[in-house]
């Protein structure tokens, strides 16, 4: 199974990305799994050269659909469905019915590999019916549009729906245009997490993390260079990245929160009592003139209240609050809660 991103960076440029745009059922999938097909010449039938989707269960679909997209046309979505059987024997919870995209990696703007390469955050608007169906525009985190549908109306629409997609973090929407539906997906960097301190939870924290695919940088606040180097680092960081502070040491905890706050870092913990933050608090006042609106930033104590005991535990609790937040949910249980289940 591949990601999109994935499938960017191998797919040839006459070969067509398939991938899941929406889907109903199925218990739970990875939005955005794409898979390529790929023609190496025209007398030839087009074969699924990576990836595969829905467990293995749509794949001969989508080859025959790819083989009917006409020569000119970037691309169309098609609906799949799964019967329960069919999924359960591919390792799924149950069946169900999905929207594919099927799109020729000509059709999308060429920028599109050098904003992925440079960890940027960007945003694809791709028509999914009508005459400009397959039809890509993208948007990057300034902003800017790469990429036109060559309908001034709806590059506007579709680079503000981009825009507050890439604010939100949420991938997988699906908006209505005067062209009609238009699916909106984001190409985000792996989240990554910096932990200050080397005590038994950062290594819990780091193979929690390793399950979701983040990548995990552990500091020592004793060891000589590593405040300035875990300072350097967390100001690179964008809204999907965190900064756990496990380390009762107040100077350099509070290096890495301030460095946390202050820059585009989504998301900041510190590890302690209640008067250990409190403590943490009353030097962020002191020595970085932090205001109730930068503390209140601050998940102290970190994690949600799982009840955990065990380090394992307890990552699980910080690791889960760090994707709460990242997908503004309020962590509530679901039958707590309305609408999608998935994210």
């Amino acid at each position: 199974m591949l990601s999109l991103r994935e499938a960017l960076a191998q797919a040839a440029p006459d070969s067509v990305i398939a991938r899941v745009v929406a889907f109903e059922g199925f218990g739970g999938r990875r939005f955005g799994e794409a898979m390529i097909v790929l023609a190496n010449e025209p007398s030839k039938p087009m074969v699924a050269n990576s990836g595969s989707l829905l467990g293995g269960t749509a794949d001969a679909v989508i080859v025959d659909a790819v083989r009917m997209l006409p020569p000119q046309s970037p691309g169309r979505a098609i609906r799949v469905p799964i019967g329960d059987r069919d999924a359960v024997d591919a390792g799924l919870a149950c069946g169900g019915t999905a929207d594919v995209l099927l799109q020729r990696r000509s059709s999308l703007p060429a920028q599109i590999q050098s904003e992925v390469m440079a960890r940027r955050p960007v945003g694809i608007a791709t028509v999914l019916s009508g005459q400009l169906a397959g039809v890509s525009v993208l948007v990057g985190a300034d902003g800017e549009r790469r990429g036109s549908t060559n309908d001034s109306t709806l590059d506007a629409q579709v680079v503000g729906a981009l825009a507050a997609a890439l604010l939100r973090g949420r991938s997988g929407e699906i908006v209505d245009t005067d062209a009609g539906p238009v699916v909106l997906e984001l190409l985000l960097p792996d989240p990554e997490i910096v932990v200050l301190g080397t005590v038994t939870l950062a290594t819990a924290i780091s193979d929690q993390a390793a399950m979701l695919g983040w990548k995990t940088a552990v500091f020592d606040e004793r060891a000589e260079g590593h405040i300035d180097a875990g300072v350097r680092q967390i100001s690179l960081f964008g809204p999907l990245d965190a900064v756990v502070v496990l380390s009762h040491d107040v100077a350099s905890s509070c290096a890495f929160l301030a460095a946390a706050v202050r820059g585009q870092c989504g998301y900041a913990g510190a590890l302690g009592s209640r008067h250990t933050h409190s403590v943490r608090a009353d030097h962020l006042v002191t020595e970085y003139s932090f205001d109730a609106g930068e503390l209140h930033r601050i998940h102290g104590p970190v994690g949600l209240d799982l009840g955990a005991r065990t380090p394992e535990e307890t990552a699980l609790a910080i690791v889960a609050e760090i994707l709460a937040s990242q997908r503004g949910k309020s962590s509530a249980s679901l039958r707590e809660t309305l609408g999608s289940i998935n994210g």
